[in-house]
């Protein structure tokens, strides 16, 4: 399973109420919303800025479901899964039902519904994909030059 491609803020540049000024820009790192509120450089105010949007920049963003082969499962066991983050280039290079193996770093954060609901710490996890090959793609590297399959 695959969501749609998707923007997200890559570096922030906010705009002051008052003057008009520019401040930024500030990395997005987390998905954590980052605001700024002040002072301002020009006019000292303090207080909620606005998000410029046309200055900010943005990058592709899509979540997808990694999932172990069914084929490899012992019988009466379900499939285990784990979400998989791709941004930037490696946004829809994959499909649905292919085989791909996943390069990436193992993420977790700490989702206070969840823990209403277990009562105790959970965790959610996620990769964030850095490199992504499809397993049918192995050996595209080897081309047969037309002497080769002549012979």
């Amino acid at each position: 399973r695959r969501t749609a491609v998707f923007p997200q803020l890559r570096s922030l540049i906010f705009t002051c109420p008052s003057c008009q000024r520019l401040a930024g820009p500030f990395e997005q790192k987390s998905e954590r919303e980052v605001r700024f509120q002040g002072p301002c450089a020009g006019c000292q105010h303090i207080g909620d800025f606005a998000l410029n949007v046309e200055k900010s920049e943005y990058r592709n963003f899509q979540r997808l479901t990694l999932q172990e082969s069914p084929g490899s499962v012992p019988a009466g066991r379900l499939p285990r899964s784990k979400e998989v983050l791709l941004l930037a280039d490696l946004v829809d290079t994959v499909r649905p039902g292919e085989e791909v193996d996943v390069t990436g770093i193992y993420r977790h954060s700490y989702d206070i519904s969840l823990n209403r609901r277990q009562g105790f710490p959970v965790f959610s996890t996620l990769i964030e994909a850095n490199f992504i090959c499809k397993r049918s793609d192995s050996l595209s590297s080897f081309h047969l030059s037309d002497r080769d399959e002549s012979s």
